[in-house]
């Protein structure tokens, strides 16, 4: 699994995406969170600084999604039975995720301030 070109490297990203929206619901809640960030960005004729900024904090909250999905599905794998060690392990995922889309949030407020 480990090489392989730019193509194969990409195709293996791309499964992981179509993995992630099909297994975890707040990869795909975070679909609608940004399609609507970028719909006000559009409505309210922001400023290029901030469609870069907001895609940017949208891609990373995503990516988070993403990952904290990984670490709960290997976790889960590795100790199917309930373990405060592993809910440790998921929780600090699930935090990561969530101080990723705070911050989003945030900069989406920012920009209405900013742009109102």
């Amino acid at each position: 699994m480990k090489g392989g070109g730019i193509a194969q490297r990409t195709r293996y990203s791309l499964a992981g995406l179509r993995d992630a929206w099909q297994r975890e619901r707040a990869f795909r809640a975070h679909q609608l969170w940004a399609l609507t960030v970028l719909g006000l960005l559009a409505v309210m004729r922001a400023e290029p600084i901030w469609w870069g900024v907001l895609v940017l904090a949208l891609a990373l909250g995503m990516a988070f999604e993403a990952m904290n999905g990984a670490v709960e599905a290997l976790a889960d794998l590795l100790e199917p039975l309930r373990c405060p060690k592993v809910r440790v392990i998921k929780d600090m995922a699930s935090a990561a995720a969530f101080l990723a889309n705070c911050a989003t949030g945030l900069l989406a407020l920012l920009m209405i301030a900013a742009e109102w």
